[in-house]
């Protein structure tokens, strides 16, 4: 962590990881938080985004903090709070790149099926900076005001807007609440969040949980396209193939049958030799494309 102000230079340095140190298995300062945790009467977990954060927080009494170890988010990590946290707090940087860390992580603890709100931090201030500038009273607020998931991204979004109430603004936020609505493993967090943005966008109930149905339906029928282009172009190749053999042993037969039987016509024979050869050739095209066509269509008809 920069310790004096330098310009053009990273906020954080970020040792690789080894076969020895997997930052996504390691969570900072659990150790100490997880009989915080246990001891809260919500056992909820207060996620930062840097180390500094969760040792600011320490020193100001909030002993529930912990981060990642300069790496983003990953479902590991919640799987290594289960155990202790029924519901996760984030309190990430305020710049954009915060705010997209929080809605990423927050996705991540609602498909595990844990509650998760958002402390929304001033831009350009994260919980060191807050602490040392405000103190922990101010720090307390803002933890007492948290705001779901869904309505942190509604009113990131619209902050961000040059117009908030366009529908441009509108069909942006929607398309970001659908991933997060598909997201959720438990169908009563997302019909708490399908409800309470319904409500916040003005939008009637029914238009909202009709719109992400057809969203989740699109998905899937994409999802399913997808797989089935994949194993359609393995199946029409072999078919292909399959059958050029067969029509080519179809064409070699049909030759085989078409041939002089004896030497009493050798004029004749020899006359009619290239008619002969120009039939084998157009009947051999015709019976391939004939075998290819029939594959194709069979193909299409099992899809």
């Amino acid at each position: 962590r920069i310790l004096t102000e330098e310009k053009h230079a990273p906020k954080y340095y970020n040792s690789p990881e080894t076969s020895i140190f997997r930052k996504s298995r390691v969570l900072y300062g659990l150790c100490f938080a997880k009989k915080n945790i246990t001891k809260n009467k919500n056992h909820e977990v207060l996620v930062c985004e840097g180390q500094i954060d969760v040792i600011r927080c320490h020193s100001y009494g909030f002993g529930t903090a912990v981060a990642s170890q300069g790496t983003a988010f990953t479902e590991e990590h919640v799987a290594l709070l289960k155990p202790y946290a029924d519901s996760a707090l984030l309190v990430f940087d305020g710049d954009s790149a915060g705010l997209k860390a929080a809605t990423r992580t927050g996705r991540l603890f609602l498909a595990a099926g844990m509650p998760v709100r958002v402390a929304m931090l001033p831009p350009g201030e994260d919980p060191d900076s807050f602490l040392r500038s405000k103190g922990g009273e101010a720090f307390q607020k803002l933890l007492d005001n948290p705001m779901s998931l869904a309505a942190f991204q509604i009113k990131a979004t619209r902050e961000n807007s040059d117009n908030p109430t366009s529908i441009d603004t509108l069909a942006r936020i929607t398309d970001e609440l659908f991933e997060t609505f598909a997201a959720c493993s438990k169908e009563i967090l997302r019909s708490y969040l399908l409800q309470e943005s319904a409500e916040l966008l003005g939008i009637p109930l029914a238009a909202m949980t009709s719109d992400f149905e057809s969203h989740m339906q699109d998905q899937e029928k994409r999802r399913i396209w997808q797989e089935r282009l994949k194993n359609g172009d393995v199946i029409s190749n072999q078919a292909i193939s399959s059958q050029s053999e067969s029509a080519d042993n179809q064409a070699a037969s049909l030759q085989k049958e078409l041939e002089p039987t004896s030497a009493i016509e050798p004029t004749t024979s020899a006359v009619s030799q290239p008619k002969r050869r120009r039939f084998v050739e157009s009947a051999a095209l015709g019976i391939a494309e004939y075998l290819v066509k029939t594959s194709a269509t069979s193909t299409e008809e099992s899809e």
